[in-house]
């Protein structure tokens, strides 16, 4: 391989580690939503199986009613109970003063009895500062939750819609890699890209080859 060719080839691995990296930062507030879809997936495919293999009934149809079952019993009763506790937080009195108070009178009766000032006046100021925050980062996680549960349910259906073809890649590459020897998955180890799901398989197979060879090497 000349230089030049070396060198686009590391420019290119360069550039798909530089996106890689910029696409998982993007999508790291989404990462509950993605593996709540995941556990649900393998929760419900026995039922995808079963709908679609003994009911003839089509994938698409199939997933509507999974993805349905799914709402009503997991994601409406979760709903409720979050309903709930933001009902019961928004009574909650975040008036800074009203806790500060008990917690200066205790300050001060440990300072008569022992002379020493628990609650400095840099405490008071970080105390002060950080309890009006509790309601805003309370109703960011709200937020956050409600934007995650969206995210799970598309991403199941269209799981629950390629279902059968991702195992099927998955499937495929496992035996691929079950016929390498440990050069063969230190190679293609190399050619994966950072964060690529098959360096768990490789690494699987790379530690039953040989494990003492595998605790050198990484």
């Amino acid at each position: 391989m000349s230089t030049k060719e070396q060198y686009w080839k590391y420019s290119l691995i360069v550039i798909i580690l530089f996106m890689g990296v910029i696409i998982f930062r993007q999508i790291t507030p989404f990462l509950g939503g993605l593996l709540g879809a995941l556990t649900i997936y393998i929760l419900v495919r026995g039922q995808m199986n079963h709908l679609v293999e003994k009911r003839k009934l089509k994938r698409s149809i199939s997933a509507l009613l999974i993805t349905a079952e799914t709402i009503f019993v997991f994601l409406i009763p979760l709903g409720l109970t979050v309903w709930m506790v933001a009902n019961k937080l928004q009574d909650i009195n975040l008036d800074p003063q009203t806790y500060i108070a008990p917690i200066q009178q205790v300050a001060e009766f440990i300072k008569e009895k022992t002379g020493y000032d628990v609650l400095g006046k840099d405490t008071l100021s970080f105390i002060m500062s950080i309890l009006p925050r509790i309601g805003q980062i309370i109703m960011e996680s709200i937020s956050s939750l409600a934007i995650n549960l969206f995210v799970m349910i598309f991403v199941l259906y269209f799981m629950l819609i390629g279902g059968k073809k991702m195992e099927a890649l998955m499937k495929k590459a496992k035996d691929m890699i079950e016929k390498l020897d440990f050069d063969g998955c230190v190679k293609l180890f190399n050619q994966l890209p950072s964060g690529h799901p098959m360096i768990d398989l490789v690494f699987d197979r790379m530690e039953a080859i040989d494990p003492e060879r595998f605790e050198e090497w990484l």
